[in-house]
C-alpha cells in the first residue's frame, strides 16, 4: 500500500535507542551468511548508534570532509564524525515546521548538498509542512534551502522556500529522496499522494521524478532541456512520470546512469534504470503496470515505451523496496558496479551485476529489530545503511581487497 507505514510503528513499538552514539564497534551483523553464499563476502558494520528515526544520508561531497549527515523523520539533521560519534547538537533543527505527527511516512524525509557547497554553503531539505490543503493533519510537501553557518557543524535557521506541492487528503506516498544529478540539476522525486491517476496524470507534479536548475536562482528555473518545455498540459518541471512511491533514487558515480527504485502496492517491488544520456521523457509505467505486470490499463497510452524494470520481486521476499547506490569505492575492488538495494519488512538485501543486471539474494543481513530505511555513499564512494528501527548506521564491509599486484615491467632508468 505505501512505504514505511507498512512496517516502521511495528518495529519502533519495541523502542528506539537514544543518547550519543559511542563510536565505532567492530562486531559484522549477520546473516553474512547469505551474503558469502552468494560468492560475494559481504556484510554490515555498525558505524553509529542513538539517533531517532534516520531516513537518510548525506554527505557534503568535498572529498576532504569525512562527515556524515543523517535526517532524522520528526525535523532534525545530525552530524556523524568519522569515527562514528553522533554530535548532540543538531547540524539543522526543524521540528517546529516539518509536520511528522501525522501519519507515520511524513516529516523530514531528505537532504542535497549544493554541488557547490564549499563557496556558497547551501543545502536543500524535502519535508512534509503543516499546510495540508486546509487539514491540519495532512501535510504537503515543501523544498526548500538551508546555508550553513561559521560554525561548520550548524546550519543557519533562514528558510528559503523554492517548490511547494500540494499533497491530497491523504497521507501517505511522499516520496522524499532529492539528489544532485551529473549535469548538476536537482532531481527530486514526489510519490503519487496515494492517488494512482496522478502517476500518469501531467499536469500534477506527484508520481514523477521532476528536474529544476536552482544554480544561482532565487527559487529555481526550469533547465531548457527538459523534455516537456514545450508541451502543453504537461508541467515542465517533469523529468519522468510513472512512479508510485519512489523511496530512493541514485546516481552512478562512475558512469551517471540514474537508479529509481519504487514501491509497489499488493505483489511487485521495483528497480529502474536508465542510461546516463537519457534525454527525459520515460514512463515507468505505475499505475499501468507494477512491476512488468498489467495492473490497470484503463486510459494508459502507449504502453509499449514504457521503461521496464530491469528487477523486481515480489511480496514474499518483501514490500517495500530502499533504493541504494552502485558501489564505486576503493576498498572492496571486487564489489565494483554492484548496485545494492533492501527491503524494509523483510530486511532482504540484493545486489545487481550492472554489467549485466543479473541479481544476487543476499538475504536478511541485519539483526532483530532492524529496519533498512536508507543507502549513503560518501566522497570516496563507500557504501552506508540507516537502520530506523533501531536508529543505527552501518558501513558496508566487503571481501579482503585484492591485493596489489607485482610490476612485471623494469622500471626506466634515467641517466
Amino acid at each position: 500500500m505505501r512505504w514505511y507505514s507498512r512496517w516502521i510503528w511495528s518495529c519502533l513499538g519495541l523502542g528506539l535507542a537514544v543518547g550519543v552514539g559511542l563510536g565505532l564497534t567492530t562486531a559484522v551483523l549477520k546473516s553474512a551468511e547469505a551474503a558469502a553464499a552468494g560468492g560475494l563476502g559481504i556484510g554490515w558494520t555498525e558505524y553509529a548508534s542513538g539517533l531517532s528515526e534516520p531516513v537518510d544520508i548525506a554527505f557534503t561531497g568535498i572529498e576532504t570532509d569525512t562527515r556524515m549527515f543523517v535526517v532524522e523523520r520528526d525535523g532534525r539533521i545530525k552530524v556523524v564524525l568519522s569515527n562514528g560519534t553522533v554530535v548532540i547538537t543538531p547540524f539543522l533543527n526543524i521540528d517546529n515546521i516539518v509536520n511528522a505527527e501525522a501519519f507515520q511516512e511524513m516529516g523530514l524525509l531528505g537532504l542535497a548538498f549544493d554541488p557547490d557547497y564549499a563557496n556558497n554553503g547551501y543545502f536543500y531539505v524535502y519535508y512534509n509542512d503543516y499546510s495540508g490543503q486546509g487539514n491540519p493533519d495532512n501535510g504537503d510537501i515543501q523544498l526548500s534551502r538551508y546555508q550553513v553557518s561559521p560554525n561548520p557543524n550548524v546550519a543557519l535557521t533562514t528558510e528559503v522556500k523554492i517548490l511547494h506541492i500540494p499533497h491530497p487528503n491523504n497521507l501517505n506516498h511522499n516520496g522524499g529522496d532529492l539528489n544532485f544529478g551529473p549535469d548538476g540539476y536537482l532531481y527530486l522525486a514526489p510519490g503519487d499522494g496515494a492517488f494512482s491517476s496522478n502517476a500518469q496524470t501531467t499536469t500534477v507534479l506527484l508520481g514523477k521524478v521532476l528536474r529544476i536548475d536552482v544554480s544561482g536562482q532565487v527559487t529555481y528555473t526550469i533547465p531548457a532541456s527538459n523534455p516537456f518545455t514545450q508541451t502543453a498540459l504537461v508541467r515542465p518541471e517533469i523529468w519522468a512520470r510513472g512512479l508510485r512511491n519512489p523511496w530512493r533514487f541514485s546516481f552512478d558515480k562512475l558512469t551517471g546512469e540514474m537508479y529509481v527504485a519504487d514501491v509497489g502496492l499488493d505483489s511487485y517491488e521495483e528497480v529502474n534504470r536508465r542510461p546516463a544520456n537519457s534525454v527525459g521523457g520515460e514512463n515507468y509505467g505505475w499505475r499501468c503496470y507494477e512491476g512488468r505486470h498489467v495492473y490497470i490499463l484503463t486510459g494508459c497510452t502507449m504502453t509499449s515505451t514504457m521503461i521496464v524494470p530491469i528487477f523486481e520481486y515480489d511480496h514474499a521476499e518483501g514490500q517495500a523496496i530502499v533504493g541504494g547506490y552502485v558501489y564505486r569505492g576503493a576498498a572492496y575492488p571486487t564489489l565494483q558496479g554492484y548496485y545494492f538495494l533492501a527491503d524494509a519488512i523483510s530486511r532482504n538485501f540484493w545486489v545487481i551485476n550492472t554489467a549485466n543486471n543479473v541479481p544476487v539474494a543476499l538475504g536478511q543481513m541485519l539483526g532483530s529489530g532492524a529496519n533498512p530505511s536508507s543507502f549513503g555513499e560518501d566522497p570516496q564512494g563507500e557504501l552506508y545503511v540507516a537502520d530506523v528501527g533501531n536508529g543505527k548506521i552501518y558501513v558496508l564491509t566487503g571481501p579482503a581487497p585484492t591485493p596489489m599486484q607485482t610490476p612485471s615491467y623494469i622500471p626506466l632508468i634515467l641517466r
